[in-house]
């Protein structure tokens, strides 16, 4: 089919599986390296599924991979702390294991835990009005040592929860109210 051609792109005498571990490879370099953006995330998964398809067709193999869930507590966390921690924990579990599938099929079930994970995780950083709107660059994620040292700071400095970040002085203020409005962004467009 010339559907397939375009989903599984390949040259006569490719080696199918060669060429398949190739194309998964790039996704998972995606899934791993870029901002979770579940929109973004969803096209991409949406894409490897028709190349599943297309590449099941043409090799006349079927997929073979059981992979377990991770069992992720789904319960929503306000201390924004023990918040990110928690998810940095179960991020880090599954990116692992993502690494360790060898069909699309394992990819895009861990990673779709992974979007379904996130929302848990943004929802304590929902503000109601976000300044600036216009400066905030979704995609674009700050360093994770650096967020963690403005969030632990926070912490340390008598705060939980997002509604104190204005009230408190605490080292990386600015960039917790700018991820803040970042990740009430990001939640917005999700329940859109």
């Amino acid at each position: 089919m010339q559907n397939d051609q375009l989903f599984f792109p390949h040259n006569d005498g490719d080696d199918l599986e060669d060429r398949y571990e190739e194309l998964l490879f790039e996704d998972k370099q995606f899934f791993t390296t870029k901002a979770i953006i579940p929109k973004v995330f969803r096209a991409r998964i949406e894409r490897m599924r028709k190349r599943e398809e297309a590449f099941r067709r043409i090799s006349k193999t079927s997929p073979s991979e059981n992979i377990s869930i991770v069992s992720v507590d789904q319960e929503i966390i306000t201390d924004l702390l023990e918040n990110y921690l928690r998810f940095q924990k179960v991020r880090s579990e599954l990116m692992k294991q993502l690494y360790k599938v060898h069909e699309c099929n394992s990819v895009i079930l861990l990673i779709e835990q992974l979007l379904e994970y996130q929302l848990f995780y943004l929802m304590p950083w929902k503000i109601s009005e976000i300044d600036g709107e216009k400066d905030i660059v979704i995609s674009k994620e700050p360093d994770p040592s650096e967020l963690f040292n403005a969030i632990k700071a926070f912490s340390e400095a008598g705060g939980s929860n997002v509604n104190e970040i204005q009230t408190l002085f605490f080292n990386g203020k600015s960039l917790l109210e700018t991820e803040t409005k970042r990740l009430s962004l990001l939640l917005q467009l999700e329940k859109k």
